[in-house]
């Protein structure tokens, strides 16, 4: 995993003793699995107390939309515009990321990004998380009008599809990425008084967002700017992604 290095000793381990272990079908409960769902759920809100196992990302998603469909017997789906969601038949209707918005699936709505820089509604507004909040009532709204009603929305807190193992609880990496991430954050804030083309940096934990702008007052997107510094980074040994919805251009 590049989160924790290659070949981690803690992760090698694990997976090593796993395959030495009885694998069977989690239908049929047995003391790990058990213990493993404990450890999950101890980290989570009471009410959030149940398991279900599966292999990817995509497969959560599409399981999570069929409960959701059962509970409320509605079909609409409600998701934050360039969302991505993963890649089954169900879940790739759902992410805006993969289609234009024109052509979503009919029982599809998506919800404004909050993006206080790029946005509509930007920092300093009166309210500002009400306002892109509010863009809910027009969605539910129009989904109700057209017979499909609301049975399930995803919102995406970071505009990321990676992960970490076990070793986040032996290494302490959430401390660890409080204080990396924003170190990380400032020494790039750092670089905006010489570098203009530094619009924003945002972020939370390891996460670091940087909004990379010709003209912090147009703020028109840095496009080709953006595609030599990605060249730069990879030729230095550095992976950097460009997402967000400015990111078909770059």
């Amino acid at each position: 995993m590049p989160v924790v290095g290659h070949c981690h000793p803690h992760v090698v381990k694990a997976v090593s003793r796993q395959i030495g272990a009885l694998n069977t079908n989690t239908r049929y409960l047995f003391r790990n699995i058990l213990d493993y769902a404990e450890r999950i759920t101890s980290g989570m809100p009471d009410k959030l107390s149940v398991c279900v196992f599966v292999n990817s990302g995509s497969e959560a998603n599409d399981i999570a939309l069929r409960m959701a469909r059962f509970v409320t017997g509605k079909r609409g789906a409600l998701f934050t515009h360039n969302a991505y969601h993963g890649i089954t038949e169900t879940i790739a209707e759902l992410s805006p990321y993969e289609v234009k918005e024109e052509d979503l699936a009919p029982h599809v709505r998506t919800l404004m990004s909050p993006d206080p820089y790029l946005g509509i509604y930007k920092h300093g507004d009166a309210d500002l998380a009400e306002r892109y909040a509010a863009d809910t009532d027009r969605t539910v709204k129009d989904l109700a009008k057209n017979d499909f009603g609301l049975s399930a929305c995803m919102v995406d807190t970071a505009y990321i599809s990676n992960g970490i193992p076990d070793v986040i609880e032996n290494e302490e990496l959430m401390a660890n990425a409080t204080t990396t991430g924003e170190s990380l954050r400032q020494g790039i804030r750092s670089l905006m008084s010489r570098h203009s083309i530094i619009g924003d940096v945002r972020g939370r934990g390891m996460l670091a967002g940087v909004e990379l702008v010709r003209d912090r007052k147009t703020l028109e997107p840095a496009d080709t700017e953006t595609r030599c510094i990605l060249d730069l980074l990879r030729d230095n040994g550095v992976f950097v992604g460009t997402e967000g919805p400015c990111w078909e251009i770059y």
